[in-house]
């Protein structure tokens, strides 16, 4: 889809900050149309080039990745691209940890209403972000269990900015707080490896071009399928097993209150042969008769919902040669 590029300025409690907008053009002929929304956070440069490029293609795929906010506008006027250098570089690291927590939160507050107030914004929004934090300074894992929506997270495994201990801490805490998330490492990115511009040499276009589609996989599932109201999960089915064990406990309990209220009465012979055949050693008939009831009931279920293992028959009296009817 052809894009169309504008920006606005949000007011903040520190001043305005500058919004650049990314969003599909269909003017002349659907003025109304409406798309799901991208809030895109830059890495600490602000939007510079390859910031610009990403927004494009996600808006060419029929999405607004609108907002994508200057996230220094406290530091710098609006408009400033800081520089890939090792001033720029300086600067940047310096604005993340001077900028307060509550400034981040009110910034994306401001970003993600004026997207969902967004004429063309069907109000559903996605967030994506680069390398922009405060470390060690933040709270972030810790509040990691306020994350309501499903993750995405890639990392290089050559990254030295992020090595194992840190992607570890970061892994176990989104776990155990419960976080719906995926986990990619690639093994042989760095740092920035999706920069297409003054990467250092690390920037890697099959690998960055693997990982952006699985950000459209999520987008696309998340932000475009519409599921409908949902519904109550079913109850699981009771265990087939679970049954058939407590018809055994309730007439094993059955048959042990008949012989209490029958243990004066006269105990009838059988056939040694037929005890024998029949994996029993009562003797009384009601008694025998109620066990064998027992089996009957098991094999008849077992039959139908449990599949027979090669030495089912073995496990339950023959009845046929014991004479039940």
């Amino acid at each position: 889809m052809l894009i169309l590029e504008d920006h606005t300025d949000l007011q903040t409690s520190s001043g305005p900050m500058r919004v650049h907008w990314f969003r599909p053009n269909t003017l002349p002929q659907h003025p109304s149309a409406r798309f799901p929304g991208v809030a895109v956070f830059t890495e600490i440069y602000q939007v510079t080039g390859p910031v610009e490029r990403f927004c494009r293609q996600i808006a060419s795929l029929g999405e607004i990745p609108g907002g994508c906010p200057e996230s220094y506008h406290e530091f710098e006027v609006p408009g400033t691209v800081i520089p890939y250098d090792v001033e720029g570089t300086d600067r940047g690291n310096r604005y993340k940890t001077e900028k307060t927590l509550a400034a981040y939160d009110e910034d994306a507050t401001l970003l993600l209403d004026a997207m969902a107030s967004h004429p063309n914004c069907t109000g559903r929004s996605a967030r994506r972000a680069c390398t922009l934090g405060r470390g060690k300074a933040s709270d972030s894992l810790a509040r990691c269990t306020e994350i309501a929506g499903e993750m995405l997270l890639i990392f290089g495994k050559r990254d030295t900015h992020i090595p194992f201990d840190g992607r570890a801490k970061i892994h176990k805490a989104l776990s155990d707080g419960g976080v719906h998330f995926s986990w990619y490492e690639q093994a042989d990115a760095q740092h920035a490896f999706i920069r297409d511009e003054l990467s250092k040499g690390r920037y890697d276009p099959a690998i960055a071009s693997h990982c952006f589609e699985m950000l459209k996989e999520l987008f696309f599932r998340k932000l475009h399928v519409e599921y409908g109201a949902p519904v109550s999960a079913p109850k699981a089915a009771p265990s087939i097993r679970r049954i058939l064990c407590q018809i055994q406990r309730q007439m094993q309990v059955q048959i042990q209150m008949q012989m209490l209220h029958d243990h004066a009465q006269p105990v009838p012979e059988f056939p040694a042969t037929q005890r024998l055949n029949a994996g029993f050693t009562q003797t009384h008939s009601h008694h025998y008769q109620t066990t064998l009831t027992v089996a009957r009931i098991s094999s008849i279920l077992a039959d139908i919902f449990l599949p027979m293992p090669a030495n089912w028959p073995a496990s339950l009296p023959d009845l046929n040669r014991v004479g039940y009817p």
